[in-house]
């Protein structure tokens, strides 16, 4: 069973709620910069994705042949404390199905290829596996560094990830889900290049392995920002995704190795 099956961040409604405490609770926040923001990314254009599944037998190969994947909508709000402190609580959502073959490596005389289950053992040769997973993280950053052109914030927080993985073939299907929270290292890198524009660089990362085991999750996005109106500015970039969970036994190797990326436009309103 899942260790917090029933976590759930507030509602993005509720988040006017948390930037009132804050805001009434830190007087000392410049008003001169952004105290509180809300944004709202849609994504567009065709995703790359990959995904890589391995099983006991180094032989065997997942045939991606015809993935599809993409980002639902993601929110994003964030306030700043103590001047110098900035409190986020991000949302995502990752779904995808990909369709391919299980084959094996086969040798007959000297000429060898990958194989499809179909003329192996004569099993059905499709195959596919779905995904879903939600990201939900709370991130605190510090600003490091701060001038006319260019921003610094480590940050550290949680991101609570709820993973579903169903994989179907040969007249099988094998469905499992958790809830997983992990720890992450970040950091926003803000560049500003003119008067109401700038580029921004922000990433989080996570890497744990222990007793034959590990874990990897990364996600990265670029992106320029311009201001349209007063406390409403337009975002135009790029974000990328890696999960990779692997299980080594001394007679087995699973591997989950996730890669996508896909560009995205946002509303980002500021106060």
């Amino acid at each position: 069973m899942s260790p917090l099956p029933y976590f759930n961040l507030p509602q993005p409604k509720h988040y006017l709620w948390l930037a009132a405490i804050l805001w009434i609770g830190t007087p000392n926040v410049s008003h001169a910069e952004e105290s509180f923001y809300f944004v709202q990314r849609e994504f567009f254009g065709s995703a790359t994705s990959q995904i890589s599944v391995e099983k006991e037998n180094s032989t065997i190969k997942w045939q991606d042949d015809y993935p599809t994947a993409y980002f639902s909508n993601t929110k994003e709000f964030g306030a700043v404390f103590f001047d110098d402190y900035l409190l986020s609580l991000h949302q995502l959502e990752i779904n995808g199905t990909h369709t391919g073959e299980a084959s094996q490596y086969q040798c007959i005389l000297r000429f060898c290829s990958y194989v499809g289950a179909s003329l192996v053992n004569s099993s059905g040769s499709t195959s596919s596996i779905k995904y879903n997973i939600k990201s939900n993280q709370v991130m605190l950053a510090y600003k490091l560094y701060d001038n006319s052109y260019l921003t610094l914030r480590p940050k550290l927080g949680i991101n609570i990830l709820e993973i579903g993985l169903e994989a179907n073939g040969s007249g099988e299907q094998v469905t499992q889900s958790d809830t997983v929270p992990i720890p992450q290292l970040g950091g926003k890198l803000q560049l500003k290049v003119a008067k109401g524009i700038l580029i921004e660089f922000d990433f989080n990362y996570f890497k744990y392995t222990s007793n034959g085991k590990s874990a990897e999750v990364l996600d990265q996005s670029v992106f320029l920002r311009t201001e349209l109106i007063e406390h409403v500015s337009l975002e135009v970039g790029q974000r990328s995704d890696v999960v990779n969970m692997n299980s080594t036994t001394t007679n087995s190797q699973s591997i989950f190795d996730y890669r996508k990326k896909n560009n995205y436009i946002g509303i980002h309103l500021s106060y």
